[in-house]
């Protein structure tokens, strides 16, 4: 066996151990999700993006959507006396794209996810901004009302999950509509003046969370495309996988690798002993998301993806 196989395997038997240890209900019954990046929260999304995500144990999700309901608010404030001052706004409000993220892992392994954590699919309906997406910045629904794609996707992801399995309203099919139309007005990458949201989201990303690029704006267009059997898209589409085709390996069998990696990003919140969350704490790495994130590695799940939707759009010609 190869033996980049082999190191990957055995990082996912680490995660997947974690996820069945004491360790981990005890990490998620201080937090849901805190601390980045080494918390179930992290684990448990690495191993749906990479399709492992019937790997995660029954009890570790159970115990997460009992920490989720039990801590989090059911709103996304607005303006300040919206909340008691006491609330620490870092652990107890969720933004937008950690819902979406999550929410997609939840109902991936529970069709009766929404009679369990009832209060996120309507919050996707809520805050969805006159443009068509969603921002996690408070500022912008008190003033610019202008959405951020990177804070939109996840949850675009989870409603286009919800729809493939059939069970949208039509409040929720006009989101979507809504969703895809933002997309296709940026261009997946560019702002509406023309220049490029951000240099970065020309750079793959894996795994992703909420970080958003090129391939996953193509993504979710197929997807789109599918589900409404439209060709509105299609433009677009074709644009996006034009810039993929540069990235692809010259190879019999063509593979994308990592270009840009967040674990920059190295600090955390981490519990301090009298018990409150510090944020500027070193941040930990466990071996399955270095093996994956490193910078120039072919990345089969990224290749994967293009693929499934190059097959998706050709066949829907």
């Amino acid at each position: 066996m190869n033996e980049s196989l082999m190191d990957l395997e055995k990082c996912i038997e680490n995660s997947v151990n974690y996820l069945n240890s004491e360790a981990a209900i005890q990490s998620i019954e201080r937090d849901a999700y805190w601390p980045k990046w080494d918390s179930p929260w992290w684990h448990m999304s690495t191993l749906f993006e990479m399709g492992q995500v019937n790997l995660i144990p029954e009890e570790v999700i159970d115990k997460l959507i009992h920490q989720m309901n039990a801590q989090y608010l059911r709103f996304f404030p607005i303006y300040e006396d919206e909340v008691d001052p006491e609330i620490n706004p870092y652990t107890k409000i969720p933004c937008h794209c950690q819902l979406g993220n999550m929410y997609q892992i939840l109902r991936s392994l529970r069709s009766d996810i929404d009679t369990q954590i009832t209060w996120i699919r309507p919050w996707f309906l809520k805050y969805q901004l006159p443009d068509g997406g969603l921002n996690c910045e408070d500022e912008a629904y008190r003033h610019s009302k202008k959405s951020s794609i990177a804070s939109s996707l996840p949850v675009f992801e989870a409603m286009m999950l919800c729809a493939e399995q059939g069970s949208l309203s039509e409040a929720e099919d006009l989101f979507l509509d809504r969703a895809a139309n933002y997309v296709i007005d940026h261009h997946l990458i560019y702002k509406t003046t023309g220049e490029l949201m951000d240099s970065d989201f020309l750079m793959l990303q894996f795994p992703r969370y909420y970080s958003y690029d090129l391939l996953r704006g193509l993504t979710f267009l197929v997807r789109w495309k599918a589900y409404r059997k439209t060709n509105a898209a299609d433009n677009v589409i074709r644009e996006g996988f034009d810039l993929l085709q540069e990235k692809l390996s010259k190879e019999e069998q063509p593979q994308l690798r990592v270009e840009r990696s967040d674990l920059s990003k190295t600090r955390t919140r981490n519990l301090l002993s009298n018990g409150e969350w510090h944020y500027g704490e070193p941040a930990d790495f466990y071996p399955l998301l270095k093996e994956l994130n490193t910078v120039g590695r072919v990345s089969p799940f990224l290749t994967r993806e293009y693929n499934r939707a190059k097959e998706q759009f050709e066949s829907l010609k």
